[in-house]
């Protein structure tokens, strides 16, 4: 009859043996084969936890008023990109602008009264509070160099004032960019932005129309010389 050997290395050898061979776990048909582990460790008769992969998206789950649990999924944001500023720097186009409204408004290098009796200096600029030049005689001499930088502040917010109120402005033919903006330093933006049916023209770009609005303004007859040959200008554009 064969005994069993209860000898305490005889159990230790057996143990041994058992533990080095890899131990397979299933679990959730995911397979892991752990390393051998030692005899001096503690063996766990549970698996070991194992880490999921986390979404992209956060879940979060929330109770609604009727009291059944809903799903809110939570994305990042799209941040729209800001848009750039409405800036025209080509410099013939500036140029360009310059000697046309120099031929229109006129240049004198000293504080004088236009046609609407509005204290003005330089390339047509209006006097306001925040000039250095507000509230002196008619008469007071202005430096070239002051009224290229009253004129280059004009013709910068004459375009953004363009850019409000027309459709994709700086996309706009050449031509048509010059008129605009003639007529803006004439009016202001208070007043183009009246022309509502003109501005509608333009936007669709039917030039013949624009040019009729024009020609059917009051602007056209306070300032006939100048609005007669933008007009002609405009509907030149067309042909």
């Amino acid at each position: 009859m064969h005994q069993t050997n209860s000898s305490p290395l005889f159990w230790l050898l057996v143990i041994s043996i058992g533990y080095s061979q890899p131990l397979i776990v299933s679990v959730n048909d995911i397979t892991t084969t752990p390393a051998t582990i030692p005899v001096s460790e503690t063996v766990h008769t549970s698996p070991p936890p194992i880490s999921a992969t986390s979404d992209a998206t956060t879940t979060l789950e929330a109770s609604t008023t009727t009291g059944t649990a809903s799903t809110t999924q939570y994305t990042t944001a799209t941040t729209e990109e800001p848009k750039e500023d409405c800036v025209i720097d080509d410099a013939d186009f500036l140029d360009q602008l310059r000697q046309e409204l120099i031929n229109d408004e006129g240049y004198k290098e000293e504080i004088y009264e236009d046609t609407t009796g509005n204290p003005t200096f330089g390339i047509g600029h209006k006097i306001t509070r925040k000039d250095p030049e507000f509230g002196k005689p008619l008469g007071t001499r202005v430096s070239k160099e002051r009224i290229e930088e009253a004129f280059k502040a004009d013709v910068k917010a004459a375009i953004e004032s363009c850019c409000k109120l027309f459709n994709n402005f700086q996309n706009l033919p050449k031509e048509v960019k010059l008129i605009i903006l003639n007529i803006r330093f004439n009016l202001g933006h208070t007043g183009l932005a009246k022309f509502a049916k003109f501005r509608d023209a333009v936007n669709i770009g039917d030039w013949e129309k624009a040019a009729d609005e024009m020609e059917h303004s009051i602007w056209f007859n306070q300032v006939p010389n100048r609005a007669k040959r933008l007009v002609e200008r405009m509907r030149k554009v067309g042909k």
